[in-house]
């Protein structure tokens, strides 16, 4: 019987550190989180992520500054459809940094919109039921990054990661109007800024950059840590920014 025990506590363990996640009970589907960092929304143009929850429902917390603009998130059900903050289905006026529950019939989206006269930069989390795990973000603008700041780590540049992470295949497409890029996907601890703490580079297990569209296929190796980055390859103020960018990527499943 100790045997028994100590056998079963062994197997709970190992699914606990094995960075997979736990196995969800049964009827109940795992969870997914979406992190996004360095987003900027100008007023009126939302940032739109299209996903596929397994219920009519996720978490957002949405991190801004200033943390006195006006916004709201609301559920889509079409990832182009109009928003409209009136309408049911959308949360306004919500606080940074706090979890907010958004629901809708039909839900496949979420839009995040600045109604304040002035541009916001953005963090978020977006949790939710998976029902799979390719997402869709058209984001309204990519500012260049500024001549003469430290953009190292990612600084200027917008990134998302996908959590947990899973092994298998990995695409992703982008497209947009505008001056020539760079989509890369990152390996290593990102959202804690290890290059920054430690000088050693990020891996790149897959690059492509020029004129868009810009593709990557590739494989993830879980429980390794992943970010998926759009960049500029030139700063300055003379350079235009990337407008309606539509990044789609597929995590392992």
């Amino acid at each position: 019987m100790q045997r028994l025990t100590l056998c079963v506590l062994l197997l709970v363990l190992t699914a606990a550190c094995s960075g997979e996640g736990t196995v969800p009970p049964p009827g109940q589907q795992p969870s997914a989180s979406l992190i996004g960092r360095g987003l900027q929304l100008p007023a009126g143009d939302p940032l739109r992520i299209g996903f596929q929850p397994f219920t009519g429902a996720a978490r957002v917390i949405v991190r801004f500054e200033p943390s006195d603009a006006v916004v709201d998130v609301c559920a889509l059900r079409m990832l182009d459809e109009p928003v409209d903050p009136s309408r049911a289905g959308c949360v306004r006026d919500v606080r940074a940094g706090v979890r907010e529950t958004v629901t809708g019939a039909g839900m496949r989206g979420v839009a995040i919109v600045v109604r304040s006269e002035q541009r916001v930069t953005t963090d978020l989390v977006l949790e939710y039921e998976e029902g799979e795990r390719a997402i869709t973000i058209a984001l309204p603008v990519v500012p260049p990054p500024p001549g003469g700041r430290d953009c190292s780590d990612n600084a200027c540049n917008p990134f998302f990661e996908l959590q947990p992470t899973r092994a298998g295949r990995f695409s992703a497409h982008a497209r947009w109007d505008g001056p020539d890029g760079a989509l890369v996907l990152l390996q290593g601890s990102v959202l804690g800024r290890s290059q920054t703490a430690t000088g050693i580079p990020y891996a790149e297990p897959a690059r492509d950059e020029g004129t868009p569209p810009l593709e990557l296929e590739t494989s993830m190796t879980a429980p390794a840590e992943y970010a998926i980055a759009l960049r500029h390859l030139r700063a300055g103020a003379t350079i235009p920014p990337m407008r309606n960018v539509v990044l789609e990527v597929t995590w392992p499943s």
